[in-house]
């Protein structure tokens, strides 16, 4: 009987973690597509500077993915204020890494996909 219900349990937290991990891909398309249109259309149609933009939309794909992963995908009960806090550190260091490569490709014209369109503006 024991075995039984220990090979219930074995599934169901299997079910547990595929829909989770569909979940985190879910929040995960819908926080690119935030950040991405948020930097385009800052820099693009409001000619705002490629760090101000990046930055923005960093900042609004960070806060999309803290509020849809903490409270749908994994339903955490921890303190949020402590688990932004732990967020915040790893956003940030991403977002550091992701400026310098920007700086680096920026300084020496190594754009990939929109190379033509960001060296027309140098």
């Amino acid at each position: 009987m024991n075995l039984i219900s220990g090979g219930f349990k074995k599934i169901q937290n299997e079910r547990n973690f595929i829909t989770q991990f569909i979940k985190f891909i879910i929040v995960g398309v819908f926080n690119t597509s935030i950040t991405l249109s948020i930097i385009f259309i800052l820099s693009f149609a409001f000619n705002f500077d490629y760090r101000i933009s990046n930055a923005a939309g960093y900042l609004a794909g960070f806060i999309n993915s803290f509020i849809w992963n903490k409270f749908w995908t994994f339903r955490s009960q921890g303190k949020w204020k402590v688990e932004f806090i732990k967020l915040c550190g790893a956003m940030c260091k991403g977002h550091a890494i992701a400026t310098v490569d920007g700086e680096i490709a920026c300084e020496t014209d190594i754009l990939f996909a929109l190379g033509p369109v960001v060296q027309s503006e140098k």
